[in-house]
């Protein structure tokens, strides 16, 4: 399979090697992935493969760290990744190019965004049935395993919801059903065996780490605050609360309200979030969840997440991350 973004990665890495600041195989690859893409080298793929890979662009938080640490030689090196992307950009880039498994998987709305601002990044969206009942026989709660899935879903390109049922499933498979905008064509089944296989991967890894015998927890609307990445928060009154990213001193409020029309609750921010590297700000799909301590952890973490993803690659917080939400 061609693959660009391979070809990329690929090429820093003998880059490195020849500077003489080589590691293993797979640290190198994770590194080279990490400076362009801000993902490892197996998430870079999975995107790329799914068509939800964002154009690469120097980090230029890493390229810092990566000169502070080898001086000259760090310096050689982020210029070839410069040199090397402009190749890549030549040869690849064009301004009205559209994947088409974006498209199929996000549906005509998520074309016209992309057509409307090069700023626009394509999450192929699919919401998950998830059995609750499966999940607390294997001693888990299941907004942990929603939790863990999601993350792993947006590593590698995937905006992933989640419904929760006590019909359906086994005890070895939780997971019900996965459904996307474009069931039926190739690409969908593609992008739905994917997450297929990466939902069953944090099932397994959870279960496995489940202690024995110990009932699963279960946390509150409060405990959505109990996450890496929230400096502090309040409870301003019935579902609003406020709270703040660490070295961020701007304050992000939320609200959580019943969906009288499909039941579920619904989330509101004040803010949404675009990381360095990103070339857009990062949307929800489908800002919903089954029950209030759900949709509440899902708004946290719509924040969260990428802003941990920017922080560990070397990003210094900034409060131009956060975009103010238009009403």
């Amino acid at each position: 399979m061609h693959s660009p973004a391979k070809k990329l990665i690929d090429a820093l890495r003998e880059c490195a090697t020849a500077r003489g600041i080589a590691m293993s195989l797979h640290k190198e690859r994770d590194r080279c992935a990490d400076l362009f893409f801000s993902r490892s080298y197996a998430s870079t793929l999975a995107a790329e493969g799914s068509g939800a890979l964002a154009a690469p662009i120097v980090n230029s938080g890493l390229a810092k760290a990566i000169i502070t640490r080898h001086g000259s030689v760090g310096e050689d090196f982020v210029d070839d990744a410069r040199r090397l992307l402009k190749q890549h950009q030549a040869k690849y880039s064009s301004p009205e190019r559209v994947s088409p498994a974006a498209v199929a998987g996000s549906g005509l709305n998520v074309m016209h965004r992309t057509f409307e601002s090069i700023h626009t990044m394509a999450y192929l969206s699919a919401v998950i049935t998830i059995n609750y009942v499966v999940c607390r026989g294997n001693r888990l709660a299941t907004d942990d395993l929603a939790d863990a899935i999601r993350r792993d879903g947006l590593d590698a390109g995937y905006d992933l919801d989640f419904v929760f049922t006590d019909q359906g499933g086994s005890f070895d498979q939780p997971i019900v059903a996965i459904r996307s905008g474009a069931d039926g064509a190739q690409v969908a089944k593609t992008n739905i065996d994917a997450i297929y296989d990466l939902a069953y991967k944090a099932f397994d890894r959870l279960r496995n780490a489940a202690p024995k015998g110990k009932a699963p927890d279960y946390r509150g609307v409060e405990g959505a605050f109990d996450t890496e990445g929230v400096a502090a928060w309040r409870h301003v009154s019935g579902n609003a609360y406020t709270f703040t990213l660490n070295g961020i001193a701007t304050v992000i409020g939320v609200e959580i309200s019943g969906n009288t029309t499909r039941g579920g609750y619904d989330y509101r921010l004040s803010h949404h979030i675009r990381i360095p590297g990103a070339i857009s700000v990062y949307t929800p799909g489908r800002m919903w969840g089954d029950t209030p301590e759900y949709a509440m952890r899902q708004a946290v973490t719509a924040l969260t997440h990428l802003y941990n993803v920017a922080v560990r690659s070397g990003d210094v917080p900034d409060a131009s991350w956060l975009v103010a939400v238009r009403r």
